[in-house]
């Protein structure tokens, strides 16, 4: 039986509770976030290289000289200046900022393709520096992040 001057208890605990958990709970959804968008930047990294080395191969493959770039990111998955089709690529690459095989497109001069880069905003965590530049710096989108192949390095 209770006397007069018992309080409860369980109530405020529950809520003072509640209040932790949903803070530990907000802070876990915002570390996840961010290790996908690490994850997300990393993808972007992987795919840009594949590219580049794919319009490398294809450059140096060139049968006779002037070399020739491809003209779309569809002649590196099939490169119709063989007698036998060659795969610089087996498939376009996913970009993981966009979610989809829309790439933007780097282009030569000569109107060949020379990179890619991703058209999807935000700005990333991690600061990028191509190949053969000095030190990575950060950029203001994903779309700054240029994969690009010079056919003036070797």
């Amino acid at each position: 039986m209770r006397t007069g001057k018992a309080r409860g208890f369980a109530y405020p605990a529950l809520l003072v509770g509640i209040l932790v958990f949903g803070i530990g709970l907000a802070k876990t959804g915002e570390w996840a976030s961010q290790l996908q968008r690490r994850d997300d930047e990393q993808g972007l990294r992987r795919a840009g290289s594949s590219v580049v080395v794919a319009i490398k191969s294809y450059y140096y493959s060139s049968p006779g000289l002037p070399r020739a770039l491809p003209k779309s990111l569809a002649d590196l998955v099939d490169d119709p200046r063989f007698p036998v089709t060659r795969h610089h690529l087996r498939d376009i690459p996913f970009d993981p900022i966009t979610r989809s095989k829309d790439w933007g497109i780097v282009r030569a001069p000569d109107g060949g393709v020379t990179g890619i880069y991703s058209k999807g905003s935000g700005r990333p965590l991690a600061a990028y520096s191509p190949t053969g530049t000095e030190t990575p710096r950060m950029q203001s989108s994903y779309a700054d992040w240029k994969f690009v192949f010079d056919p003036n390095e070797r």
